[in-house]
């Protein structure tokens, strides 16, 4: 801190009893810069909070102002603001690093933003969709088919299972195979208009898909 004063004598040798002063404060100390609360390591939702606080040899706390981003999605940082926290929603799973610096009424910036990395890792319902037959195929009684079917997450084997009253009861037709993705059929009667194949995990007997519509055997 510095100060300076001056004072005034007239003509007659009289000098000003109280002489004028200014005083004013030379800061040229960057402040720092805190994360107190956020993610770390690998997290399993999309969305993130983050919280911070700030300090400086003259700047008072609450009187600092801070810029922050989440790398890669934010290149640049924000606006300089008093907030001292932000969350983030809808986060692809990815790696990322929060940083935010704090400025002081100087103008001095944290050159060594306060930073902290993270990963999120949502991990993907399990699913199962048959493609063929889906609904309104006819397949004749005796010839080879190719049942189709993709999925997502399913581990282990599956089981294949055909409907022919539009899926009110269901019989097994392969039991415990590869989930390849497809199996060949040879198509069997009673012949229906109200066929449908349904395709489950053997490991999580819940995660099932059946065909979208009815296909006849004929």
């Amino acid at each position: 801190s510095t100060s300076v004063s001056c004072s005034a004598t007239d003509q007659a040798g009289n000098t000003d009893p109280t002489p004028a002063s200014y005083n004013w404060t030379i800061d040229i100390t960057t402040p720092d810069t805190s994360i107190t609360s956020g993610p770390t390591g690998t997290i399993a939702v999309n969305s993130a909070t983050f919280s911070w606080t700030g300090s400086d040899n003259v700047t008072p706390a609450a009187s600092l102002v801070y810029a922050y981003r989440l790398d890669p999605i934010e290149p640049s940082f924000s606006a300089f603001g008093g907030a001292t926290s932000k969350s983030y929603t809808n986060l692809a799973s990815g790696n990322y690093t929060f940083y935010v610096k704090a400025r002081d009424q100087a103008g001095n910036e944290d050159v060594t933003p306060a930073s902290q990395g993270f990963t999120v890792n949502v991990p993907v319902p399990a699913s199962i969709h048959v493609t063929s037959p889906n609904g309104g195929e006819s397949w004749k009684s005796n010839s080879r088919q190719t049942i189709l079917w993709t999925s997502s997450g399913v581990a282990g084997n599956i089981t294949i299972q055909l409907s022919r009253d539009g899926g009110a009861t269901w019989t097994t037709v392969y039991n415990n195979i590869s989930n390849s993705g497809s199996q060949n059929w040879k198509v069997t009667k009673p012949t229906t208009t109200q066929a449908r194949i349904r395709i489950c995990s053997v490991q999580s007997p819940s995660v099932c898909a059946a065909s979208d519509g009815d296909f006849s055997i004929r």
